[in-house]
């Protein structure tokens, strides 16, 4: 499994009007791409955890999962995404995206299988 991880900020003037029509263009693409196999969004949430005075944070996340790289490559490819590019570099003040393999729950198990391929 293959997440694709979102974290991004909205631009401060970002009008509803265009938040609407961004989230419009978000579920579009990941309801008429058939290799989202599974999506979830969130917005930060503050419990005052000592982490959190780390520094540099985002305020939303949107993570969506792929079976497999070609997934991904479908969804990223799809004219529905290029759709949602244009619109997220022009809704977001900043963002930081990443794709991740999924592994198991045996977090000893996979650290010891990826620590080689650092």
């Amino acid at each position: 499994m293959i997440a694709h991880v979102v974290l991004f900020d909205l631009k401060p003037g970002l009008t509803d009007e265009g938040r609407h029509v961004f989230m419009a263009a978000f579920t579009r693409a990941v309801d008429e791409v058939p290799s989202v196999r599974g999506v979830r969004v969130g917005r930060r949430t503050s419990i005052g955890a000592a982490y959190e005075a780390a520094g540099d944070v985002f305020s939303f996340l949107a993570v969506l999962e792929f079976e497999n790289e070609a997934g991904l490559r479908q969804y990223l490819e799809h004219p529905v995404h290029a759709e949602l590019g244009a619109l997220f570099w022009s809704s977001t003040a900043r963002s930081m995206v990443g794709d991740f393999t999924l592994a198991g729950n045996d977090l000893a198990h996979t650290l010891a299988t990826w620590s080689s391929a650092v």
